[in-house]
């Protein structure tokens, strides 16, 4: 279920509807970079000799996520974020996952957040 839900949020994440409504406000942004500590949280409940792992490119996912969101120009959030993206996959391949699913579904989290959500693809194809 939690696999099912982080993927269909990166694809949720990429639409205008969900773009135009986090896009309103900076703080609805935070909130719902910050409401997604819950999903590592009940990956860890489920793998717990993940803990590191998942803590690592979770703590970095959220960073990057702020970093993102904070940025003003479109065309700056989608090079920092795809930077950044490919920075967490790279920390994701380097730390020791010992279920290769865990470790699948922290990249989608990380794609989720980072570049699907964080960037403002709406004010990019308006430019």
């Amino acid at each position: 279920m939690l696999a099912l839900d982080i993927g269909g949020g990166v694809v949720a994440n990429f639409t205008v509807g969900t773009n135009n409504y986090y896009a309103e406000s900076l703080r609805k942004r935070y909130l719902f970079v910050l409401f997604h500590i819950l999903q590592p949280s009940i990956l860890v409940w489920i793998f717990p000799s993940e803990l590191l792992a998942i803590l690592g490119v979770t703590l970095f996912t959220l960073t990057s996520s702020i970093i993102v969101v904070r940025l003003k120009s479109s065309k700056n959030q989608r090079i920092i974020a795809v930077t950044l993206l490919l920075l967490s996959l790279i920390l994701s391949t380097l730390l020791n996952y010992t279920d290769l699913l865990t470790q699948l579904i922290m990249q989608f989290f990380s794609i989720k957040l980072i570049l699907a959500f964080s960037v403002n693809w709406t004010a990019i194809i308006n430019e």
